[in-house]
């Protein structure tokens, strides 16, 4: 059944208003098939995400901008990096997230870092001559700017640790806040290139920022903003460790929430031009590394529209602030894919994740991270390792092949809601003959020349799909995968599971 309502066209989309029904009504007019199918309807309906989060999604949106978190290396050659950014082009991620540290830029209080400073330079001025934006970290302490620190890397070169490596180890107490300000000013003065500034990383976790405090985090804040932000620039939160350990104290490990709370109490979210978050979805009983399906709410911490909505819920309704997603991933070794996930499930994830985030209005969406770890890199935890979207050696993996196809179609085009495939029994669940209930998500993009369409299904906890489903296609339609591969039709139906599909249909 189609019911005649498409997401709140404005008066200059009503030309495409008959387009779409017609598609919808083809799409939705199935033979009579085999019991073994689930029988469903296609009907257009408004976002998904404007029920769960209970407000507008303005629509029709530019898909998420999509960012990876790298760690390229601005003291590599010349030659590596850019390499690197050719990498990143061709993927076609439209920003590059990298930490600026402050360690590196002033090594002693009052000493600028000349040749550091053209290092960085010279690693975002090759970016944006590729079309890339920046986001800029700017990050941590430095081993002269709090007593902790001096007293940090004092006591550890007396116990005959290297001066470089001690000052390193002892640069994430926080700062002075008008030190650290005064860090930020001269970044943003001197590499002109970055105008996006993200405060800090993961300010709620020790490893990051010691003690992980919100209103220390407040004052550095503040103080870095009233330095750098103008017109031109953006300054907005640093991106939270969403992983919540329930056994660890929160001298360790700050629950993002309650931190979140502390920041708005303190008038940080009013005046930050995005809130960035780090949603990994990990277990319950093994909070890392990050192994679950993005929409898994029983087995998860949270999924991932559970983080949205928690933040959207937290930030004030006086204004629409951003959410920025500047970490996200999930660890995948080829040679070892029982340990973390198969490359295949990597890619999925990754695309589902960057779909939904689409959907529910999050502005910009970083992958973590562009390629694995090499194999000095000291790492406490093996996962850290495999997280990239390449090999060490930059050659792809399957997520990589996926993430250039979906973005080579998305260009130019917008989100204009989603279509909801359901049968006559459920409002948004699925029941096939297996008695598996099913969440079915069917984001729609649209330019001048054609429509878009992903469906996947997931049960109705998030959890993967054991039994796929046949739906019927308009004849005219082309179906592939993730990776571009063309899908067959079979007597004018596909396979519907936990693996999206691409649905594409031209407008003439």
């Amino acid at each position: 059944m189609i019911i005649g309502k498409i997401v709140r066209w404005k008066s200059r989309q009503k030309i495409w208003f008959v387009e779409l029904i017609m598609f919808l009504f083809v799409f939705s007019c199935s033979s009579n098939k085999s019991s073994n199918n689930a029988s469903v309807e296609i009907e257009a309906k408004n976002p998904l995400a404007e029920k769960i989060l209970g407000r507008e999604i303005n629509i029709p949106s530019e898909p998420s901008k999509l960012c990876v978190s790298a760690h390229t290396n601005p003291f590599s050659d010349e030659q590596s990096i850019e390499r690197e950014l050719d990498i990143i082009k061709e993927a076609g991620f439209d920003i590059i997230r990298k930490d600026i540290l402050w360690l590196d830029i002033e090594p002693e209080e009052g000493r600028i870092n000349q040749n550091a400073l053209e290092k960085y330079r010279f690693l975002f001025r090759k970016a944006k001559e590729r079309g890339i934006d920046i986001i800029g970290i700017l990050a941590y302490g430095n081993w002269w700017a709090s007593d902790k620190s001096v007293s940090c890397t004092q006591e550890c070169v007396e116990k005959g640790g290297e001066t470089q490596s001690c000052r390193s180890v002892c640069s994430f107490f926080a700062p002075d806040p008008q030190k650290f300000a005064k860090f930020a000013e001269t970044v943003s003065r001197e590499i002109p290139e970055v105008q996006k500034f993200e405060i800090w990383n993961e300010p709620n976790w020790i490893v990051f920022m010691n003690p992980p405090d919100p209103s220390l985090y407040s004052e550095i804040f503040i103080s870095a903003r009233n330095r750098i932000k103008n017109e031109k620039n953006e300054v907005f939160i640093g991106g939270l460790m969403m992983v919540r350990e329930n056994r660890a104290p929160t001298n360790i490990l700050f629950p993002w929430n309650e931190f979140l709370g502390g920041l708005k109490t303190n008038g940080v979210i009013e005046i930050s031009d995005a809130v960035a978050i780090h949603p990994y979805i990990a277990s319950r009983n093994l909070p890392y590394p990050p192994l679950l399906p993005p929409e898994d709410s029983v087995n998860s911490t949270s999924s991932l529209i559970g983080f949205i909505k928690s933040v959207s819920d937290i930030l004030p309704a006086s204004r629409q602030i951003p959410i920025y997603i500047t970490e996200i991933g999930w660890p995948s070794d080829p040679t070892s894919p029982q340990n973390f996930v198969p490359e295949q499930k990597q890619a999925e994830f990754l695309i589902r994740a960057f779909l939904i985030s689409s959907m529910f209005g999050v502005r910009v969406f970083c992958i973590y991270t562009l390629k694995d770890l090499p194999d000095d890199f000291f790492t406490p935890l093996p996962a850290e390792r495999y997280f990239g979207i390449t090999k060490k050696d930059l050659s792809p993996k399957k997520s990589f092949l996926a993430l250039k196809f979906i973005s080579q179609n998305l260009k130019g085009k917008k989100y204009v809601g989603d279509m909801l495939i359901k049968s006559s029994q459920e409002n948004v669940n699925q029941t096939s003959s297996d008695g598996e209930e099913k969440i079915i998500f069917s984001p729609v993009f649209e330019d001048e020349e054609e429509y878009i369409i992903f469906i996947w299904a997931t049960k109705n906890t998030g959890e993967e799909i054991l039994s796929p489903f046949d739906i019927k296609i308009p004849s005219k339609s082309k179906v592939f995968s993730i990776y571009g591969e063309d899908i067959p039709v079979k007597d004018g139906y596909i396979g519907i599971s936990s693996t999206p599909v691409i649905i594409k249909i031209a407008k003439k």
